[in-house]
């Protein structure tokens, strides 16, 4: 088989994104098949392009036996609507003029919602490439920028929209991430052949390793019990819990690892608390990631109090309880539905500060058996339900059947 990927997000960016899709990438080279990503030059979360492609068009190189092709974006630290969308059309430009020529042929070409705007850029790909075609929705757009206030315009809403369902109907196969981005699906364009592709984790790799060091490298002061968060400064997480929830336990530090559109904003929400028992680090390599959530004695999973998030599973929820860390999930639906479900979470309301602190408060007080005990509940349940080499296998065997079979209409 041979697959392109389009997306605008890929490694050595992290993210949630990033990880399912290079893994993909990855396990279907390894397993014999030619893969090629279509992607921008890195830079994400911070909104700058990472130092060693600044101020190039286009690039090459080889990652894990995959071919990555990355072309120019308009990065802006400064995250506007108007900004965002600029970075958001800015690829989707560069990738439709560079990719046609620099790729011959593809049985599917699989490419990456949010951002929308890549649909065009998907249709000309696939029909240059005879390819079918697979759009992957990671996130309910416009429906998501509506509700965290990013768009606001009726007409523009409405124009999006009708981009979406245009989207949907256009593509052979809708892949999702969870079972609500499908039924969000199905209810815009009805009868779309959809599957799941949820997130997951490479078990192999997140597990519990040695963290001692890493206290110190972060800032942490003493040798008290760290409640711990890695991932996007973004509006969905709505960090700005976390750091309240830390005003009610002055003696438990709390340690926020990432970069975003919204750490500045969080960093001075720490300050105007006045609180030492914040220490916020920046974004760390993937490769860390196993030994920076190993150092958490419980890892917080927070999201905004947004509906559209009752239907979120965040990727960080499966490889804090793949490492062993007992964890506080922020939320409703089926994220916290799974999180129950593992036997390592603690579900509470998003957006609800003192709840949150009474939760970590409890389990930090807990006997050390205990967070064991849920530490190794929680492994066994993504090892057994989420692992990525599994989830790989069931996307694989699609694709192959989407190829084999009529074509759409047919």
């Amino acid at each position: 088989m041979r697959l392109v990927i389009l997306t605008q997000y890929y490694p050595p960016e992290t993210g949630a994104p990033q990880r399912r899709l290079g893994d993909l990438a990855g396990r279907l080279v390894a397993r014999g098949h030619e893969v090629h990503v279509v992607t921008a030059m890195p830079n994400y979360p911070a909104g700058r392009v990472h130092s060693q492609w600044r101020r190039r068009l286009v690039g090459r190189e080889r990652l894990g036996g995959v071919d990555v092709l990355r072309s120019a974006i308009y990065a802006s630290p400064v995250r506007t609507t108007a900004r965002q969308l600029a970075t958001y059309f800015s690829f989707a430009a560069s990738a439709a003029v560079t990719a046609p020529a620099r790729l011959r042929r593809a049985d599917v070409v699989l490419w990456e919602s949010p951002p929308l705007f890549l649909a065009p850029t998907a249709a000309l790909l696939s029909r240059r490439l005879g390819a079918r075609l697979v759009m992957n929705v990671s996130d309910l757009w416009p429906r998501s920028a509506v509700e965290l206030g990013v768009v606001e315009d009726p007409r523009l809403v409405a124009f999006f929209e009708r981009w979406e369902r245009w989207a949907y109907r256009m593509a052979d196969l809708v892949t999702h991430q969870t079972e609500g981005i499908g039924a969000g699906v199905e209810e815009r364009a009805p009868g779309t052949a959809r599957m799941l592709f949820p997130n997951g984790v490479d078990a192999s790799i997140f597990r519990r390793v040695g963290s001692d060091g890493l206290r110190r490298e972060l800032g942490v002061a003493g040798d008290g019990p760290i409640v711990g968060y890695a991932g996007n400064f973004g509006r969905a997480q709505a960090l700005e819990q976390v750091v309240e929830a830390a005003a009610w336990l002055p003696r438990v530090s709390f340690v926020l690892v990432g970069d975003g559109p919204r750490r500045a904003e969080v960093e001075a929400r720490v300050v105007a608390l006045g609180l030492a028992n914040v220490v916020t680090a920046a974004s760390m390599p993937a490769e860390r990631m196993p030994e920076v959530l190993s150092s958490f004695d419980v890892g917080v999973v927070p999201l905004a109090d947004v509906a559209l998030f009752d239907g979120a599973r965040p990727s960080k929820l499966f490889e804090l309880l793949a490492v062993g860390a007992p964890v506080v999930y922020c939320g409703r639906g089926e994220g916290a539905a799974l999180a129950e479900a593992s036997g390592g979470a603690v579900v509470v309301p998003p957006e609800d500060p003192q709840t949150l602190a009474a939760a970590l408060g409890a389990l930090l007080a807990a006997p050390v058996e205990r967070r064991r005990e849920m530490g190794e509940a929680g492994r066994a349940y993504v090892v057994e339900h989420f692992d990525r080499a599994r989830i790989a296998t069931g996307v694989e065997a699609r694709l192959r059947e989407l190829i084999s079979g009529p074509e759409k209409g047919g």
